[in-house]
């Protein structure tokens, strides 16, 4: 297992943005809330993934929401996140090596305090392995999916 190495940044004039916490979304998975705008990581697969962030913004649900496909090596990679300067903006992405500070770990598909952000229902496979796989609204299950047919694959 590898990891992608989160980064949401916002500009020095945006102060009021911590009171938001910024979303992410691997693969197309359930969105996950990070815990506030400091480094974090969340296992994958080593190899190709897709990273969506963004924040909502009082009416604005996707506010400068981007996505950028990286390939992951096994010692992981840092993906960063800069709030746009305006409302209906992308954020910028950029990609490096991990940072050398100590994140906390975020497990894909939660949101703060560990509650479930999507609830149950099949998604593309975090892992790569698969068409789909199940979130049971916690967490990835073994149930994975090909082609309509059905079969267990541990995560």
């Amino acid at each position: 297992m590898s990891f992608i190495e989160l980064d949401p940044v916002h500009s020095k004039l945006a102060f009021s943005a911590e009171v938001v916490k910024p979303r992410v979304s691997i693969d197309g998975g359930p969105e996950t809330m990070l815990p506030g705008w400091r480094p974090c990581r969340i296992a994958v697969a080593p190899g190709p993934h897709r990273v969506e962030m963004w924040m909502t913004w009082t009416v604005n649900k996707n506010y400068g929401r981007n996505a950028i496909d990286v390939q992951v090596p096994p010692e992981g990679i840092r993906v960063t996140w800069k709030t746009p300067g305006t409302a209906f903006s992308k954020g910028k992405m950029a990609v490096s090596p991990p940072g050398v500070e100590p994140v906390e770990a975020v497990t894909a598909g939660s949101a703060a305090g560990g509650i479930g952000a999507n609830p149950a229902a099949w998604h593309p496979d975090p892992t790569g392995r698969h068409q789909y796989r199940w979130w049971d609204g916690n967490a990835w299950t073994a149930n994975v999916s090909d082609n309509g047919v059905a079969s267990e694959d541990p995560v």
